[in-house]
């Protein structure tokens, strides 16, 4: 049998060739499932692709750290990308913007008083 050398598909996946089509597989796997080859160098690896969406996911905006919750009553500083201290604060004030609309709705006016026959 012919044994095809592995070869890095792309920076998260390598290609064991003894197969047809070629076996994907992931980078934190160090040999092959089906033959038990083994991975090729990780030093022949290509480089990480670069961030779509530009700064990357923990850098702070400045536009939005700093300040204090929107919730009512709460004076804890706000988390990243957000005007809420935390996910419950953010849950309190949709309660209570829920509630508001349903005392407001139409369909909370007196009932009518219906005449008994």
């Amino acid at each position: 049998m012919i044994q095809h050398r592995p070869r890095w598909i792309s920076y998260g996946n390598w290609g064991c060739a003894n197969h047809i089509p070629m076996a994907k597989i992931p980078s934190t796997v160090t040999s092959c499932w089906y033959c038990g080859t083994d991975r090729p160098a990780i030093d022949l690896r290509p480089a990480a692709p670069p961030r779509a969406y530009g700064q990357p996911r923990d850098q702070v905006l400045p536009e939005m750290s700093g300040g204090l919750c929107a919730w009512e009553g709460c004076k804890n500083p706000t988390t990243t990308q957000s005007k809420y201290c935390s996910r419950k604060c953010s849950n309190n004030n949709a309660r209570a913007r829920a509630a508001a609309r349903k005392e407001q709705s139409p369909e909370n006016a007196a009932p009518l008083a219906e005449s008994a026959e």
